[in-house]
């Protein structure tokens, strides 16, 4: 994967935290911003995204088995004011998007003891993303584990936090080093510090690392220096080229969100599977890794607003009462986590295939479900033999919107075993990008956009009641450029974000540059004859002249001749501002709306009465 435009973990801001990280080698591009926690998606009236929806048979005494689903919409959230002052403190035009997250897990944890906390909420949970920073989470549960989450929506007896492990791809750490090490020896010391099911705490690596450079059988070709940029850049590779991803385990999850716990690797190999040999990595070269970020929420708490808002049955429905089921059906569960607003691709399903299994079962058995938004779920059954295990194979496939006509794509087709699909954008056969509109963005203009590459274009809008847009691209068009314009919906001038690289994309107020904190330099030239000895600026920000309290005033000197004055655009389409000269002790009209992107120039012969001009 080309690294250009991926989050720069090198040159995180501030120095050493997790918070906003540059586009590597791409200063003209917006940087991305980590959250800060986590909270449940809003619909588009503001009621939270859980549902606790219970399926029960027709006849108790025959199958399926009853369940529940307790499920939520998640989105994580961010500080962009914080993060603005951060970059704008070193890029005075910088823009912010939300990082992307590629995976995750969640687990709840009650926060006292809890005799009959269900199994299944305290086990982590795959997270499946949209391609951007919307994530969906189920649990299914027995009748009794939902009977015991109804209660805590009710009764509000028990505090319970939610833990989410997920990861960011991005640029590795990157140092002027090169390290020589034998892969198994590397192996066989990280395989040592694994616990029963072969996880290693990752801080433990890194601690390693810090205080012995060569602990794990790594040697440099010089002076380590900063060990902490060292050790990063070791772990970074070690996450790519060997180990993934895996959950922490349940004892060393902590109740508090907050508190801070390792996350975890696992060996893609044992030692003994490893080549032995002689290695070189590179430090210096960009890589492509991921790193992981620990949000914590409460999610019930929001969860119990919408109850009070809407009521219990906007989050826990009737039951679905479904019909029996003969010995060697299989109900396959699917949900895909895709944005609403998908006109371009009209239908996205998965289709399901298990061969035959003679003598038992001579014939293949086939099925077919589409996922329809807002919910985009469904379930599928397979018809085995009650002797054979569940095996089948699923493929998805798109329906999309061409100049010539509709057209289907389908995906290759991939084993499984599993009673539950947890699909995201990623796993269906084009590249899907997701636009995304922030409410307060959308609030003030309306948003288009078009997606072109060498042999075809798409476009699309985002109005008030879309928050966001699906747009669909072969997988075989080459290097797409995304250009996106927000339209004021009252006056102003329209903004234009591109071309950029195509990928999906959050809008809000902090990706335009002229949005948020500005420092504008005010320069008082005191040379030319008749100038007076001390000038006073009045500056306001544009749209803000009536409001109380809202000016500043700056005073220069010939001694002091420079100043700087900040002040924030509360929208993008007026980011300006405006100043007056006091000229003999009265003001002057305010000058028309300044440009928050150049240094402000007066002249003292203005408040001297000698008619220069600023």
């Amino acid at each position: 994967m080309n690294p250009i435009g991926a989050p720069d973990f090198s040159s995180a801001m501030p120095d050493g935290a997790f918070l906003v990280l540059p586009a590597f080698q791409r200063p003209d591009a917006p940087a991305y911003m980590a959250p800060s926690s986590l909270d449940l998606a809003r619909d588009s009236n503001g009621i939270p995204q859980v549902c606790l929806r219970v399926t029960r048979p027709v006849n108790p005494m025959l199958p399926p088995e009853p369940f529940a689903i307790f499920e939520l919409r998640l989105k994580p959230v961010y500080d962009f004011a914080h993060g603005l002052e951060v970059l704008r403190s070193r890029v005075p035009q910088g823009r912010l998007e939300p990082v992307a997250f590629h995976s995750g897990y969640l687990r709840m944890t009650p926060q006292a003891e809890a005799a009959g906390f269900p199994g299944a909420l305290a086990s982590p949970v795959p997270l499946a993303w949209n391609g951007l920073d919307g994530a969906r989470y189920d649990a299914r549960l027995t009748l009794e584990g939902a009977a015991f989450v109804q209660s805590l929506l009710t009764e509000r007896s028990l505090p319970v936090s939610a833990r989410a492990e997920m990861e960011v791809l991005g640029v590795a750490q990157r140092v002027a080093l090169r390290v020589r090490f034998d892969p198994s020896v590397l192996a066989k010391a990280l395989a040592a510090h694994a616990d029963a099911e072969g996880r290693i705490p990752r801080e433990r690596i890194l601690g390693m690392l810090e205080i012995d450079p060569t602990s794990l059988g790594l040697v440099p070709d010089g002076d380590p220096g900063e060990r902490r940029q060292y050790a990063l850049a070791i772990l970074d590779r070690i996450r790519s080229r060997m180990a993934a991803f895996v959950p922490a385990p349940a004892e060393q999850t902590p109740a508090d969100p907050q508190a801070v716990a390792s996350t975890y690797l696992a060996l893609r190999q044992s030692a003994a599977e490893t080549a032995s040999g002689q290695s070189i990595w590179d430090l210096a070269e960009p890589e492509m890794t991921f790193r992981p970020l620990v949000l914590g929420m409460n999610p019930l708490d929001a969860a119990r607003q919408a109850i009070a808002t809407a009521g219990l049955q906007a989050i826990v429905p009737p039951p679905v009462i479904v019909p029996p089921i003969a010995s060697g059906v299989h109900a396959i569960r699917i949900t895909a986590n895709l944005p609403e607003n998908r006109a371009m691709v009209p239908v996205a399903g998965v289709s399901l295939h298990a061969p035959a299994a003679p003598p038992a079962r001579p014939q293949a058995q086939v099925a077919s479900a589409e996922l329809n938004p807002p919910d985009d779920a469904a379930t599928v059954l397979l018809r085995l033999s009650p002797a054979e295990p569940l095996r089948y194979r699923y493929r998805t496939f798109v329906m999309i919107e061409e100049t010539s006509g509709p057209r289907r794509i389908d995906g290759d087709e991939i084993d499984s075993s599993d009673e539950r699909l947890r699909l995201s954008v990623d796993d269906f056969p084009i590249r899907l990008l997701v636009i995304e509109a922030e409410r307060d963005l959308l609030e003030l203009a309306e948003i288009a956009g078009s997606c072109r590459w060498s042999t075809g274009e798409v476009r699309f809008t985002i109005g008030p009641s879309d928050r966001d847009a699906a747009v669909p691209l072969p997988r075989e068009a080459a290097e797409p450029l995304l250009e996106i314009q927000a339209r004021p919906r009252e006056a102003g001038i329209p903004l234009t974000l591109g071309p950029l690289p195509a990928r999906s994309i959050r809008l809000g107020l902090p990706s335009f540059p002229e949005y948020g904190p500005h420092a504008i330099e005010v320069v008082c030239g005191f040379d030319a004859p008749g100038a007076a000895e001390i000038v006073a600026i009045d500056l306001v920000p544009e749209g803000r002249e009536a409001e109380a309290g809202a000016a500043g005033t700056v005073a220069l000197t010939r001694n002091q001749s420079r100043k700087e004055w900040r002040y924030i655009a509360t929208s993008p389409f007026r980011p300006g501002y405006r100043f007056r000269v006091r000229s003999e002790g009265e003001s002057l009209p305010w000058s028309d709306p300044q440009s928050p992107f150049a240094p402000l120039q007066v002249d003292a012969r203005v408040a001297a009465g000698g008619g220069g001009k600023g």
